[in-house]
C-alpha cells in the first residue's frame, strides 16, 4: 500500500515522501503505551 502511495504522482504533488512515510509511523500514537497499561491493568 505504501509503495502505491509513493508512486502516485497526484499525491506526490501535494506531499513529500517523508510526509507520506510519516503517516505509517505509529511512534507518536504509542509513545505512552506503558503508562496506559499501568493505569488500566496496574503494576505487577
Amino acid at each position: 500500500y505504501l509503495q502505491n502511495l509513493l508512486s502516485d504522482e497526484e499525491l506526490r504533488a501535494k506531499l513529500s515522501e517523508e510526509e507520506i512515510r510519516n503517516c505509517f509511523c505509529f511512534d507518536y500514537y504509542t509513545k505512552n503505551i506503558e503508562k496506559i497499561f499501568v493505569r488500566v491493568f496496574g503494576r505487577e
